[in-house]
């Protein structure tokens, strides 16, 4: 099943998105307490004593994983077992995921003003307690998860009992629109999905099948254009590889790139503070420009003043986005207040309504806005302003390295933006002012 276009749905509580669990069934927890066992004591009997269970089924369970990864997880030393190189990397994955679910623990805790007696739960929760979790979660019914992860429904109401009873809190509330998290079931899927992240990423390292799928996070007003140019110029050199393209907004994304649900978060730059595990990456720089329909009055217009723009009434982006903080910038600078009466959304299609049926002027990139422009739908105005630009790069996981072809992607993106913007300057340099413009200009 694809984790991203399919058993998928998006949580009205928070945007989550969660993978219904047959992508996951892969991954047995079981199985990693047993690696993690035996990397602590290097002998086959020693786990199988810790654990309460024979040296053979351990013995069974570390081919399984051997098999799983097609790697060799330990070296037979004497008497003794030692990590391999790939069973290290397996090590590490193992403790961020271990990291993960702790963290999960403690916040559900703190949740439910519970910091010092906190019930440690993370040992004892089984696979099935967790498919069923987030099955339910994707699904929003247990009929549904049921018949998608293909057992019956007393088997996934049994499932989540236990898990609820393991953890010490409720977990899934009834709402009008099916069953949801409360805010602990929240807290635990996304500390689940971000443990499973650290498998399905040493995974890809040693399955180049896997590997060669790109997930991309196309922010809602990032610039289209030069990520269609740069998935077709990607393609044609990596034709073993497949896009997937998420769009949504940036908490919705960022919570995907966490969970290993997509690789890389494409758009503008802000401030990357309270986001240590996230890696900003500018790749190329485009400038802030206004937007007005083709019947705006300024719409002949190369270059406008902030004082003309004014005059008028304005849509602009969302707080806290790359193209705002440009914008208030600007303003602060010529102690200039934001006007009232304005619009923000950060969606294409609705600042494209409002500036063909008014004369509001928008805030965007050329990108943003190129297709409706070539379309003669709306006319784009460069601002009399110096250093208006935003800084364009991508999101990466700081503890994820990309892979070859990830990053492939990112040099036909880097590449495909710097061309974008050279043919777009000599573009508006050498286009001559519409007909119908001069003509207003000149009646006037």
């Amino acid at each position: 099943m694809d984790t991203i276009a399919a058993g998928r749905r998006v949580l009205a509580d928070g945007d989550l998105r969660i993978g219904a669990g047959s992508v996951k069934a892969w991954i047995n927890l079981r199985h990693l307490r047993v690696f993690a066992a035996l990397e602590r004591s290097s002998s086959m009997q020693s786990a199988a004593a810790e654990l309460n269970a024979s040296r053979s089924s351990v013995a069974k369970i570390v081919k399984k994983l051997e098999r799983q990864f097609d790697v060799s997880l330990f070296l037979r030393l004497q008497k003794r077992l030692v990590l391999s190189p790939k069973g290290e990397l397996l090590s590490v994955a193992v403790g961020r995921a271990l990291e993960h679910l702790e963290t999960a623990e403690a916040r559900i805790a703190e949740a439910a003003s519970n910091t010092t007696g906190r019930r440690r739960f993370i040992h004892n929760i089984t696979n099935s307690q967790l498919l069923a979790f987030l099955g339910v979660i994707a699904t929003r019914s247990h009929t549904a998860a049921a018949a998608e992860l293909r057992v019956t429904q007393p088997a996934i109401t049994m499932a989540l009992r236990d898990l609820q009873h393991v953890v010490g809190c409720p977990l899934l509330r009834k709402s009008g629109a099916g069953i949801v998290p409360n805010r602990q079931g929240l807290i635990l899927a996304e500390g689940v999905q971000r443990a499973f992240a650290e498998f399905e990423d040493f995974d890809r390292l040693f399955r180049p099948a896997r590997s060669e799928r790109v997930a991309i996070g196309l922010l809602s007003l990032a610039c289209t254009p030069v990520a269609a140019r740069a998935a077709e110029s990607f393609l044609d050199s990596y034709p073993g590889a497949n896009l997937a393209v998420v769009e949504g907004t940036y908490d919705s994304l960022l919570r995907g790139l966490r969970a290993g649900d997509i690789d890389v978060i494409v758009g503008g730059l802000a401030v990357s503070a309270g986001e240590p595990d996230i890696v900003h990456r500018q790749l190329y720089r485009e400038k802030i420009m206004a937007a007005v329909g083709t019947s705006h009055p300024l719409a002949a217009r190369r270059i406008s003043s902030f004082d003309q723009l004014l005059r008028y009434k304005w849509v602009v982006p969302r707080p806290n986005t790359p193209a705002r903080t440009m914008l208030e910038r600007l303003l602060g600078e010529r102690n200039v207040a934001m006007p009232q009466s304005i619009i923000e959304t950060n969606s294409i299609l609705t600042m494209r309504s409002l500036l063909m049926e008014s004369d509001r002027i928008a805030f965007t990139t050329l990108s943003q806005v190129q297709v409706d422009k070539h379309a003669g739908v709306l006319c784009t105005i460069e601002l009399d302003a110096a250093n208006s630009t935003v800084p364009i790069g991508v999101r990466l996981r700081a503890d994820c390295p990309p892979g070859e072809a990830l990053k492939s992607f990112l040099d036909h993106f880097q590449r495909c933006g710097l061309e974008y913007l050279q043919h777009a300057s000599s573009a508006n340099a050498a286009e001559p002012e519409p007909e119908k413009h001069r003509s207003r200009r000149r009646s006037a």
